[in-house]
């Protein structure tokens, strides 16, 4: 599972066009992660858009952040999610 944290670290660069992770195998309350960079007063941040039942959850993350457990996509386990879809340039 560190192997596959590390790709995905790896790959959060200003290249990234959007990193998704749906359908967990435990129903829960997020249902949908969406990861794409956003550049916000001059600097690149990644938003993090998490679907929870009918509401929407935004939150902004530093490359360096994405990297440790703020994430949700890191902080439940990457093996939980049924789907994913990375796109870069």
């Amino acid at each position: 599972m560190d192997q596959l944290k590390e790709a995905i670290v790896k790959i959060v660069t200003d290249q990234l066009y959007r990193l998704i992770v749906s359908k967990p195998f435990i129903k829960g309350e997020i249902t949908k992660v969406v990861v794409r960079p956003v550049m916000i007063k001059g600097q690149l941040l990644f938003q993090e858009t998490a679907y929870v039942g009918t509401k929407v959850l935004h939150h902004n993350y530093s490359d360096r952040e994405m990297g440790k457990d703020y994430s949700i996509i890191f902080r439940k386990n990457l093996a939980s999610w049924k789907q994913s879809a990375l796109t870069a340039g």
